[in-house]
C-alpha cells in the first residue's frame, strides 16, 4: 500500500489524460493518414494538368489545330504563371491565419472549377497556360500550408510526397489521355480530362483539418494545476510527512502473494487521513512551491479607541502625517464669493451708449467661398469615413512596400541573387519545354508510332520514381552532398540531351536518353530549392524567394520570346539549348563555393580598409 509522491501524482492526473490522449492520438493518426492520401491525390491531379499536355501537343499539331510555336507558348505561360502566382499564394496563406481552415475547401473548390473552365473551353494559351498555371499553384500552396502548419508535416516529407504524386501522374495520366483521344476527338478528350480534374474537390474534402487543440494537450504548469490539486488534498496529504509514511509502511505485516487478506484488515492498514484545516492547506501550498503570508489575527474591535499597530501600514502613517501637517504657504487661498464682492469698488460704471460692429472678414465673398469649401470636404463624406479610407490606403501601401518594394531593393543589392535567377529560369525553361515536346519529338525524329508517344513520358517518370525510392536516405544529406547530387543530376540531363543531338538516333538511344533525363530531372527538381537556399542564405532566402520566383518567370518568357523573335526552330534546337544550359549550370554550381569564399574575403578586406581609413 506504499505509494510514492510520483505515483500519487501520476495516478491523480495522468491516468485520465493518458486514456483520453490514447483515443485522440489514434483518431488523429487516422486523420493524418487520410489527409496525406488526399494531398497526394490532389498533387497527382494538379500535376497531370501540365505533364499530360505533351500528348495534346502531338495531336493538336498533327491535326493542324494549333501551331507548334503556339503550343510551346502555352507551356511557357503555364510555368510563368505558376511562378508569378507563387508569392501571392504564400501571402494569401499567411494572411488567412486562423481563418485558413474555413476558407481552404472554398478556395480549392473555386480554383478547381476555374481550372475546369480554363481547360474545357478552347482558349488554349490564355486558358490552359495562364489560368491553368495560376490555379495549380494556388492549390499546391494551400496544400503545403495545410500539411506543414495544421498536420505538423516536415517540409522535406511533404516535398517527397509531392514529388511522388507528380511522378505517378507523369507515369499514368498520359496513357489515359491518349486513350481518350483515340476514343474521341482532341477537343472532346480535353473536355473529359477537365472533368476528370474535378475530382480534386472530393479529394480535398477527404482532408479533415483539426480544429483547435482537441487531441493535443498542452504542457500544464504548476500554477494552472494548483486548483485541481487542491481537490485531491486527501491523497496529497499522505506524502506531506514522509516519516509518518515510512513508520506506517514498516508496520505492515509481510504476507504471501497467495494468502487472502480480509477486508477489515485492509481497512485497518490504511493510514488515518487528517481533517482538512487552514493550516494543512497552507502547509500543502508551501510544499507545492507557493509562499503564503502567515495568518494575521483579527483585532478586537470592542474598544474603538484602541488601535492595533499591526493593522497599520506605512502608507496610512504617511497619509495621516500629511493630513496633520499645517497648510503650506505655496498653496493659494480659496476665497469666498462674498469676500470678493466686498473688495470691488462701488463707483458707478460708465454708461454704454452705442455698440460698434467690427466684422471678422473684410471680404464677405471670401467668407462664403471658404464656408462652401468646408461643406464640400466634410458634409459629402463623414470624417470617420475619410479616416477609414485613409487607413485602408495606408495598409495597402505598407503591404506593397513590405512584400514587394523592400524585397526587390534588397534583392538587387545582393550579388547572389542574379546567378540564382538565371539558373532557375534557364533550368525551368529547358526542362518543361523538353517534357512538353518529348512525345512530338519522338514522333517526328525517331519514327515512333502515335500510339507509343505516351511511353516516352512513362520512361521519364519511371526513373524519377526510382530516385524517389532512395529519397529517405537522401533527405538526411548535408548541403555539400546535396550540391554534389545536384551537379550529378545536371550532368545526367546533359548526357541525355547529348544523345538526342544526333540527327536520327535509334529508338533504343531515345529510350536511354529519356531514362537518363528522368533520373536527372528528378534529382534537379528535389535539390534545386535546397541549393538556392544554401547559396543565398537561409535568412535571405525567406526575403528573396518571392522576387526570385517573379524574375524567373519573367526570364522564362524572355527566353522564348527571343527564340520566336529570331525564328529559331525550337523542335530541332531544344536538345542543343538544353545541353548548353545544363553544362553551364553544372560548371557554375561546381565553383560556387569558391565564388562564395572569394566574395567573403573581398568583403572583409574592404571593410577592414574602410575602418582603417576612418
Amino acid at each position: 500500500m506504499e505509494r510514492s509522491q510520483s505515483n500519487i501524482y501520476s495516478s491523480t492526473f495522468s491516468d485520465g489524460l493518458d486514456r483520453i490522449g490514447d483515443v485522440g492520438h489514434g483518431i488523429l493518426d487516422r486523420r493524418h493518414i487520410v489527409a496525406k492520401i488526399g494531398i497526394g491525390l490532389v498533387e497527382l491531379l494538379t500535376s497531370a494538368t501540365f505533364f499530360s499536355y505533351g500528348i495534346f501537343i502531338s495531336h493538336q499539331v498533327i491535326n493542324d489545330h494549333y501551331s507548334l510555336e503556339g503550343c510551346v507558348w502555352t507551356t511557357v505561360l503555364f510555368w510563368a504563371s505558376w511562378y508569378l502566382t507563387a508569392p501571392w499564394s504564400r501571402v494569401i496563406s499567411e494572411r488567412l491565419g486562423e481563418h485558413h481552415d474555413r476558407f481552404f475547401q472554398i478556395v480549392v473548390g473555386l480554383a478547381t472549377i476555374c481550372l475546369f473552365v480554363a481547360i474545357a473551353l478552347p482558349w488554349h494559351q490564355l486558358g490552359f497556360g495562364v489560368f491553368g498555371g495560376m490555379v495549380c499553384n494556388l492549390i499546391s500552396t494551400q496544400l503545403y500550408h495545410i500539411a506543414t502548419e495544421k498536420f505538423d508535416t516536415d517540409p522535406k516529407i511533404y516535398e517527397g510526397n509531392a514529388q511522388l504524386g507528380r511522378a505517378v501522374g507523369l507515369l499514368l495520366v498520359p496513357h489515359l489521355v491518349l486513350n481518350l483521344i483515340e476514343s474521341y476527338t482532341v477537343m472532346q478528350a480535353q473536355l473529359l480530362f477537365a472533368s476528370l480534374l474535378l475530382n480534386i474537390i472530393p479529394a480535398t474534402l477527404v482532408i479533415v483539418i483539426p480544429v483547435g487543440p482537441r487531441f493535443k494537450f498542452q504542457e500544464m504548469s504548476r500554477y494552472s494545476t494548483l486548483p485541481a490539486l487542491s481537490y485531491q488534498m486527501k491523497e496529497m496529504l499522505s506524502f506531506n510527512n514522509p516519516s509518518e509514511i515510512n513508520s506506517e509502511a514498516g508496520n505492515v505485516p509481510e504476507r504471501d502473494a497467495t494468502e487472502e487478506v480480509p477486508q477489515e484488515a485492509i481497512l485497518d492498514l490504511q493510514p488515518h487521513l487528517q481533517t482538512l484545516t487552514s493550516l494543512n492547506v497552507q502547509t500543502y501550498y508551501s510544499n507545492a512551491g507557493v509562499s503564503i503570508l502567515p495568518e494575521i489575527p483579527e483585532e478586537d474591535e470592542d474598544d474603538i479607541n484602541v488601535i492595533n499597530a499591526k493593522r497599520l501600514s506605512i502608507i496610512s502613517t504617511k497619509l495621516e502625517a500629511i493630513n496633520n501637517k499645517a497648510r503650506r504657504d505655496s498653496i493659494r487661498e480659496v476665497f469666498n464669493i462674498d469676500d470678493l464682492m466686498k473688495k470691488i469698488p462701488t463707483a458707478d460704471a460708465e454708461e454704454i451708449k452705442t455698440i460698434e460692429y467690427i466684422p471678422n472678414y473684410k471680404n464677405k465673398n471670401k467668407f462664403i467661398e471658404e464656408l462652401k469649401l468646408i461643406k464640400s470636404k466634410t458634409w459629402r463624406c463623414q470624417p470617420y469615413r475619410l479616416f477609414v479610407w485613409k487607413r485602408r490606403l495606408r495598409h495597402i501601401n505598407d503591404f506593397l512596400i513590405d512584400n514587394f518594394r523592400k524585397p526587390l531593393i534588397y534583392s538587387l543589392k545582393d550579388p547572389c541573387f542574379y546567378p540564382t535567377v538565371i539558373s532557375k529560369g534557364s533550368l525551368t525553361f529547358v526542362s518543361t519545354v523538353f517534357i512538353a515536346l518529348a512525345p512530338y519529338l519522338a514522333l517526328t525524329k525517331n519514327n515512333f508510332r502515335i500510339e507509343d508517344t505516351s511511353w516516352v513520358l512513362s520512361y521519364i517518370a519511371f526513373t524519377w520514381c526510382l530516385f524517389l525510392l532512395v529519397l529517405p536516405l537522401i533527405s538526411s544529406f548535408s548541403n555539400g552532398r546535396l550540391r554534389i547530387l545536384f551537379i550529378l543530376g545536371l550532368l545526367m540531363a546533359a548526357c541525355s540531351m547529348l544523345i538526342l543531338t544526333k540527327l536520327r538516333p535509334k529508338n533504343d538511344l531515345t529510350i536511354l536518353s529519356c531514362l537518363l533525363f528522368g533520373l536527372g530531372f528528378g534529382i534537379i527538381s528535389y535539390t534545386e530549392g535546397v541549393i538556392h537556399r544554401w547559396f543565398i542564405g537561409a535568412r535571405k532566402w525567406t526575403i528573396l524567394k518571392g522576387t526570385v520566383d517573379t524574375l524567373s518567370a519573367s526570364l522564362v518568357i524572355l527566353i522564348y520570346f527571343m527564340i520566336t523573335f529570331y525564328k529559331v526552330d525550337v523542335l530541332n534546337n531544344i536538345p542543343y539549348i538544353a545541353l548548353v544550359v545544363y553544362l553551364c549550370n553544372a560548371i557554375f554550381w561546381s565553383i560556387a563555393p569558391i565564388l562564395i569564399m572569394t566574395a567573403v574575403y573581398f568583403k572583409r578586406h574592404f571593410n577592414c580598409n574602410r575602418d582603417s581609413f576612418v
